[in-house]
């Protein structure tokens, strides 16, 4: 017997954007697209309730995707999802009132979004080549991750479980928020970094180290590599995170695994359980590996590091 509905002060979001995936959405022919806008709702509502959507709440999510690089045409799509999530719980009497999702429009003085750089195999060898040691353990940690800048610079070595072949991105006591760190593979190239590491400086705490300290940031050592480099100034660290997303999609990799390399929720997917399942996420550590050997093929500074010799 069904419950009486939810009032819509109370109604959590993220219950209905679920149930709509698990009774409707992924038995669509487009499901995974679905999956990835439902996750894209999920990752910036996170613990909203319907009350919380208001029209200048829509307006700061459309501003939020289009800051992702996402097109109009795009974030339209992704916010029609949420609306039909909305309307199938109320004609399902599960919440007492729907919300009037409105229809995304560009501000019209609004600049548009900026692409986010992506590299080249031949700029990502340059790099390597023009890279102080701290800085490539740092791009080798960056490309087969696809984390944040942040969650490298923090990427200790407990988090790395070569047994299991994962690396938890988010280190245990740290509450998840909005910019999620998942649990992703291990691919090949930080697994031979990580054991060279272990072997030669058994002490380590950290993956990025500078004199066997955490480095707390990588701006002039970014800024003076990427000049030597010739790359572009807009080619920032957040470039390699973008550079291996369209790497990834580029390889045949699905839309909603690249989702779950950079952390956006995996809706009906419990990762802590899933992360132990032969074959997590395992066609973007195949690909992470093609790009590692490309790169290794222009570069020797990055076929050493990516063998464990730095």
């Amino acid at each position: 017997m069904r419950g009486a509905p939810a009032a819509k002060a109370s109604a959590p979001l993220s219950e209905i954007l679920l149930r709509y995936w698990h009774g409707h959405a992924k038995a669509l022919p487009s499901a995974v697209q679905a999956r990835v806008a439902l996750a894209l709702w999920q990752d910036h509502w996170d613990d909203a309730t319907l009350a919380d959507v208001t029209p200048e709440r829509q307006e700061a999510f459309w501003r939020w995707l289009a800051a992702r690089g996402l097109s109009w045409s795009y974030i339209a799509r992704t916010v029609t999802v949420g609306r039909a999530a909305i309307t199938r719980a109320y004609r399902r009497q599960e919440i007492e009132a729907p919300v009037a999702i409105l229809a995304p429009v560009p501000p019209q003085d609004a600049p548009a979004a900026r692409e986010p750089v992506r590299l080249t195999i031949p700029h990502l060898a340059a790099l390597a080549d023009a890279s102080p040691p701290h800085l490539l353990r740092f791009l080798v940690a960056s490309l087969c991750t696809l984390a944040r800048p942040g969650a490298v610079l923090e990427l200790e070595m407990a988090q790395v479980d070569d047994a299991a072949g994962l690396v938890f991105l988010n280190p245990p006591g740290r509450r998840q928020t909005k910019k999620r760190r998942p649990t992703v593979p291990l691919a090949d190239p930080l697994a031979c970094l990580v054991a060279y590491t272990r072997l030669m400086a058994p002490g380590a705490r950290h993956v990025v180290t500078y004199g066997g300290e955490a480095v707390g940031s990588i701006k002039t050592a970014w800024r003076l590599t990427r000049a030597r480099a010739g790359l572009p100034e807009a080619a920032t660290p957040y470039a390699i995170r973008h550079t291996m997303a369209t790497e990834m999609r580029a390889r045949g990799v699905p839309a909603w695994e690249v989702a779950g390399w950079l952390g956006h929720k995996m809706l009906g997917t419990t990762e802590t359980y899933a992360a132990y399942a032969p074959g997590y996420l395992g066609l973007g550590a195949r690909a992470v590996a093609a790009v590692s050997a490309e790169i290794g093929r222009l570069s020797p500074v990055w076929a050493r590091a990516t063998g464990g010799l730095v």
